[in-house]
C-alpha cells in the first residue's frame, strides 16, 4: 500500500511549546524537531511536499525544512520553518488550526519518513479519539513530552501498525490520484506532490488492477458463453500486454463482432477512465466498440462491479477532431505527436452506462 517507513527507521513526536504554535511575544517562525529523525534530509533550506495528517484528513502541504550549525561545526537541532509572507505551509498551518482552538488542549505533532522520501506530519490534540489510541501505545501523559521511537523498541511495532491503519485509511482521495497520475504521468505541478517513487509504485499497482480487472472480464465473458448469451470471445492480453486499443473482442451469436475495452479502478465507478489518443481515434473509426468500466477491486469496499458503456463512439467522435488539429498543427512546425492521454468522468453526459453488474463470481 502508500504506508511503508524510511529505512532510517525512526518516528518523532513531541508536545508542541507555546512557542511552537506562534503564542509567543518572540513571533517564532518555526516549529523545533529534534533527535535523529529525518536525517535522509539535507541540511539547509530544504523545501518539498509533505503528507499533512489532522482530524482524519490528508493533505500535501509544502515544509520548509533546516538546521542549525553551531560554532563549533556541529549541526543539529532540526525545525520546520513558516516559510516566508503569505506561504502557506506545514508551520502556518499548525499554527492557524491550533489558535482557532485556545483552550486548555495540549497538541501534539508526529513525524516520520516514508519509502519515497516524503515526510509525514501528524498534528492531534488530548481531547480527540487519535490521542487516546496513542498514548496507549506511546508516553503521552509527560508534560512536554519529546521522544523518539526507534526500530526494535518495545513499541514500535505497535505505533507503526497503528500509523499505517491511519495513513492508509485517511489517504484515500490521495492513492485515487495517484491511479490517474500513474497514467498520464507527472505534470509540473504534481513534481513536488508525488515522488517519482510513489508514481512508480501506483504504476505497478494499477497493472495488477488493470490485469484482475481483465480476468474478472474473462470470467464474466465465460459464463455468458456457457449460457450461450454469446458465441465466442478473445482476449488478447491473456499471455501478455499487446498494446491494442482492446483487450477483447466478442463474437454474438449472429456472428457480429464488438471490441472490448476494459477500464478496471480499485476504487469507486466515478474515478476518472484514461483514453490514450490512439484510443480514441480507433473508438471512433470502429462500428462497435465498448468499454467495460470494472470497479470496487478494494476488498473492503466488497464484491468487484460492471457496468458497460455502449456509446463511446458518440464522445471519441467529439474529440477526436481536436487532436487532428493539433497533429496537424504540430506537423507543421516538424513535430510528431506520439501519444496524448485524457481523464474522462465517466459520468460524462455523452455517455451512457448501463446497469451495475455484481462480479462476485
Amino acid at each position: 500500500m502508500f504506508f511503508k517507513l524510511h529505512s532510517e527507521g525512526k518516528i518523532g513526536y513531541k508536545q508542541l511549546t507555546e512557542a511552537d504554535l506562534g503564542r509567543t511575544s518572540g513571533n517564532t517562525t518555526h516549529i523545533g524537531l529534534f533527535g535523529n529523525v529525518l536525517t535522509f534530509l539535507p541540511d539547509h533550506d530544504f523545501e518539498d511536499e509533505a503528507l499533512f495528517l489532522y482530524n482524519n484528513t490528508s493533505q500535501s502541504v509544502p515544509y520548509f525544512f533546516d538546521r542549525i550549525t553551531r560554532e563549533n561545526g556541529d549541526i543539529n537541532s532540526p525545525k520546520i520553518k513558516k516559510g516566508g509572507k503569505n506561504i502557506v505551509s506545514v508551520t502556518t498551518l499548525i499554527q492557524g488550526i491550533t489558535n482557532e482552538l485556545i483552550d486548555d488542549r495540549k497538541w501534539f505533532l508526529l513525524w516520520f519518513g516514508l519509502e519515497s522520501g516524503k515526510v509525514v506530519f501528524y498534528l492531534f490534540n488530548n481531547k480527540s479519539i487519535d490521542f487516546s489510541k496513542l498514548s496507549q501505545i506511546i508516553d503521552l501523559q509527560t508534560n512536554l513530552v519529546k521522544k523518539q521511537i526507534n526500530k526494535g523498541d518495545i513499541n514500535y511495532n505497535n505505533l507503526l501498525e497503528e500509523l499505517e491503519k491511519y495513513v492508509n485509511e485517511n489517504t484515500e482521495e490521495v492513492l485515487q490520484e495517484l491511479e490517474i497520475q500513474s497514467q498520464i504521468g507527472n505534470s509540473v505541478s504534481e513534481i513536488k506532490k508525488y515522488k517519482p517513487f510513489d508514481i512508480i509504485n501506483a504504476n505497478k499497482i494499477f497493472q495488477e488492477t488493470g490485469k484482475k480487472g481483465e480476468e474478472l472480464i474473462a470470467e464474466y465473458l465465460e459464463i455468458l458463453k456457457a449460457r450461450k448469451q454469446i458465441f465466442a470471445y478473445n482476449w488478447y492480453n491473456r499471455n501478455m500486454e499487446t498494446g491494442l486499443p482492446y483487450d477483447f473482442h466478442i463474437q454474438a451469436n449472429n456472428q457480429s463482432l464488438t471490441y472490448v475495452d476494459v477500464k478496471s479502478t480499485k476504487y469507486k465507478f466515478e474515478q476518472s477512465i484514461i483514453f490514450s489518443n490512439q484510443e480514441i481515434d480507433f473508438i471512433s473509426t470502429e462500428h462497435t466498440y465498448n468499454i467495460f468500466r470494472v470497479y470496487d477491486l478494494l476488498e473492503e469496499i466488497g464484491s468487484p462491479k460492471l457496468k458497460i458503456c455502449k456509446n463511446i463512439k458518440n464522445l471519441a467522435q467529439q474529440i477526436n477532431p481536436h487532436f487532428e488539429i493539433l497533429k496537424n498543427s504540430l506537423e507543421a512546425q516538424s513535430i510528431k505527436l506520439q501519444s496524448a492521454n485524457m481523464a474522462i468522468n465517466p459520468n460524462n453526459n455523452l455517455l451512457s452506462f448501463g446497469n451495475e453488474i455484481n462480479l462476485d463470481f
